[in-house]
């Protein structure tokens, strides 16, 4: 940049973050967000322009006293800047601007967009004791003093906006506007409205008089399994849910094998079941976590924040699949490096598509893999698999207990597959 007698400079601190610890020795970053240049690109080039990481400015944490901790700048006044700290944003709970002394009354303004990721149902600004109001950005800049601020806080658009200028300020001295992010105001859970006594009869899914308004529930709600409810899950693929609030008994019927999907699943007041103790589940019950690691969040309370992609329990969870022969078997045989076929107990229930995993036996410690069952015989114990073997794995017909004063060395091979399972929705590597 060139700069002359047009380009005015004014130096701002940012201090006091909380939690520090998350917060300490990270960097934010800057970019060019003027009206003239977002407002006249496309979608698709706002969203390639935020991308790149090549084209942002870079402000470095400092540990200094004055302002301690601080992060501190010169911005070209007259122009719209947008920030965030770390790589892809981290949230602060407290956070301090300040301005320079220079800063005088006829100087031109700076506007800022702060986004955030986890949930704030309000940020609020104080400045001097004197707590400004929400959503008073004036239309016309020569209209802006300081504390007007725009915060956004729907799931599409989480973002704090905020304008700095030198009017009403006293000359020479500096400004300080303190920012406080709150999870939850009024409480982050709605109330319960739960009942003494469950419902004699069951519910059905697939039944749309056991819903309110008599409609199945579509992609993408909010379902409540209501209090007093025994409602049983007889879909074998129900659409992809937001968030489903257990708050009565959902129970995975056992007669189809069910494929269960939502960004949360929270088991608050209610309770959860496939199978039971007498009677092991005998289909596959799949339950899918989905979302980003940008999706919304689960709030508890303002010290309390669940994240996202999760299944929460906060009262009864009970899942009994069917048994396996064997949870682990040991190498008959070793297993070498290239070899598509390895040889384990006889007499197991290995089918294929089973999932196994090779536990190291040498001084490499990380040297486990994982396979995919193609065959299984169970009078030989040989096991054909999808892909070769990647490491040497040490194996033999009987256990080397009597040598090595009863220890087994030989390879262990964990039997993974089980007819419950919960993974993650793969996306960005923020999944399994």
């Amino acid at each position: 940049m060139t700069c002359d007698n047009t380009v005015q400079i004014k130096r701002i601190a940012f201090h006091n973050a909380a939690p520090s610890a998350k917060l300490f020795g990270m960097g934010y970053r800057v970019k060019n967000w003027d009206d003239d240049l977002i407002n006249n690109m496309t979608p698709e080039e706002l969203t390639a322009y935020i991308d790149d990481k090549q084209d942002y400015g870079m402000v470095y944490f400092k540990e200094k006293l004055k302002p301690m901790n601080n992060w501190v700048i010169g911005y070209v006044t007259g122009h719209k800047y947008k920030i965030h700290w770390g790589q892809t944003g981290l949230d602060w709970d407290t956070m301090t601007m300040t301005i320079s002394e220079n800063y005088e009354e006829t100087d031109e303004p700076i506007y800022f967009v702060h986004n955030y990721t986890e949930f704030r149902e309000e940020i609020s600004l104080t400045i001097d004791g004197v707590k400004s109001e929400n959503d008073t950005i004036a239309s016309n800049p020569d209209d802006w003093v300081p504390g007007q601020y725009i915060h956004y806080n729907d799931s599409q658009h989480q973002e704090l906006h905020w304008v700095v200028n030198g009017k009403d300020k006293l000359p020479g001295a500096e400004k300080s506007y303190n920012f406080v992010a709150t999870k939850c105001v009024t409480g982050c859970t709605e109330a319960i409205v739960e009942v003494e006594e469950v419902e004699a009869e069951f519910r059905y899914w697939s039944d749309v008089k056991n819903w309110p308004n008599e409609t199945l529930p579509a992609e993408g709600d909010t379902v409540e399994i209501v209090s007093g409810w025994k409602m049983i899950l007889d879909i074998e693929e129900p659409p992809k849910f937001h968030t489903i609030k257990v708050n009565g008994i959902l129970i995975f019927s056992d007669e189809i094998d069910i494929h269960l999907q939502a960004i949360n699943i929270y088991v608050r007041a209610g309770e959860l079941h496939i199978g039971n103790e007498t009677h092991p589940h005998q289909h596959n019950a799949l339950i899918t976590l989905l979302g980003e690691k940008e999706a919304d969040t689960i709030v508890f309370d303002n010290g309390i924040e669940a994240g996202n992609k999760i299944l929460v329990n906060t009262n009864i969870v009970k899942m009994f699949g069917k048994s396996r022969t064997k949870n682990m078997a040991r190498l008959h045989q070793e297993a070498n490096k290239g070899d598509k076929t390895i040889f384990v107990d006889v007499g197991l229930d290995l089918v294929e598509g089973d999932e196994i995993a090779l536990a190291p036996t040498a001084l490499k410690f990380d040297a486990s893999e994982s396979h995919k069952v193609i065959s299984y015989d169970a009078e030989t114990g040989a096991i054909e698999i999808e892909k070769s073997i990647k490491y040497n794995h040490y194996g033999a017909p009987e256990s080397t207990g009597d040598k090595y004063n009863g220890v087994d060395i030989r390879g262990e091979v964990l039997i993974l597959t089980r007819n419950i399972k919960i993974q993650g929705e793969d996306i960005w590597s923020w999944g399994c």
